[in-house]
């Protein structure tokens, strides 16, 4: 059986891929996006959560 936080944080990576699809063509979420994986050093969704959860959250927030 799964933690809550590991349930979490598969949740959080699905709003951001669906996120990343709704807004393909919105220069606002890929320069938000941008900033957060040069921010955190990383280059995926899964990494971004890892190393900040915060910034994911953020992200999801302003953009959901």
């Amino acid at each position: 059986m799964k933690r809550q936080s590991t349930l979490d944080k598969i949740e959080l990576v699905k709003q951001l891929n669906w996120l990343e699809r709704k807004n393909k063509k919105n220069t606002e979420w890929d320069t938000q996006v941008k900033i957060a994986f040069e921010t955190s050093g990383s280059f995926s969704f899964d990494e971004l959560i890892h190393k900040d959860k915060y910034i994911a959250e953020a992200l999801v927030e302003q953009f959901g």
